[in-house]
């Protein structure tokens, strides 16, 4: 089977060439030239006029002299083109008239190099400083300034004005005396009863006998029925009026 499969490769090629009559022509020519390129190589006379320029003893011939020769004075040769040369001397000449550059030896690029130089045994085995991962602790202050204006303590003042409707009423009241009260005006000619019934609502009396004892802006009641002289006694012990208590009671004796 793999015999026959090699036949039927082996076809394909012939049969291919077979039915391409321009490859059979180049094929053809090249086979009949091929001993003429040859032939051509071997022969200089033939290729001095194929190539132009061409010649068998060129210039340059003499500057070989084999393995283990000289330049045959090449290096000579060109330094005395160089002193010909007016580009050459120009290259010459800014070497020497340039001013040289200074080359600080505390420079990055130098003392990265030689930092790195002192500690390559390091780096190899592991003792060198190598990066490593810290904790930066830091602390910024910042301050702020504001302006405050001193405290102000502002007052205002509005008049009230009554308004609305308004109306007088008329109230009657029925008050009792009692005949301890004409008693007292009985025996002193001065006393006398004054019914006036706007005192009944301005000390709030509202049930007698009561005593009422005034003094500048106050007033003392006393209700009950008590001696004169025991109710001023009240009054001159704890009452607002005390003072004038205590005075009718110097005045009584």
């Amino acid at each position: 089977m793999k015999k026959l499969l090699s036949t039927v490769l082996m076809l394909f090629p012939l049969l291919a060439g077979a039915a391409d009559p321009a490859f059979e022509a180049g094929a053809s020519f090249g086979k009949g030239n091929a001993s003429a390129g040859t032939g051509a190589l071997k022969n200089p006379d033939t290729v001095t006029g194929a190539i132009p320029g061409y010649t068998a003893n060129p210039p340059e011939k003499g500057y070989y002299g084999g393995v283990d020769g000289g330049d045959g004075g090449l290096a000579n040769k060109g330094q005395a083109a160089l002193q010909g040369n007016d580009a050459a001397q120009s290259v010459i000449n800014s070497g020497k008239t340039n001013p040289t550059p200074a080359i600080d030896p505390n420079a990055p690029f130098i003392t990265i190099g030689k930092n790195a130089e002192a500690g390559a045994d390091g780096v190899l085995n592991g003792t060198a400083n190598q990066c490593k991962e810290v904790t930066v602790s830091k602390t910024t202050f910042e301050n702020y300034t504001c302006d405050k204006d001193v405290a102000s303590v502002e007052a205002c003042s509005r008049t009230a004005t009554p308004g609305g409707h308004t109306s007088t009423t008329t109230v009657q009241k029925t008050f009792t005396l009692t005949a301890a009260m004409f008693e007292l005006s009985k025996e002193d000619k001065d006393a006398g009863v004054q019914i006036d019934p706007t005192l009944f609502t301005q000390y709030n009396i509202t049930t007698v006998p009561a005593l009422v004892v005034t003094c500048p802006g106050r007033y003392d009641v006393i209700r009950g029925s008590l001696p004169l002289q025991q109710a001023l006694e009240k009054v001159a012990e704890s009452g607002d009026c005390a003072a004038t208590a205590r005075h009718l009671l110097e005045a009584g004796k």
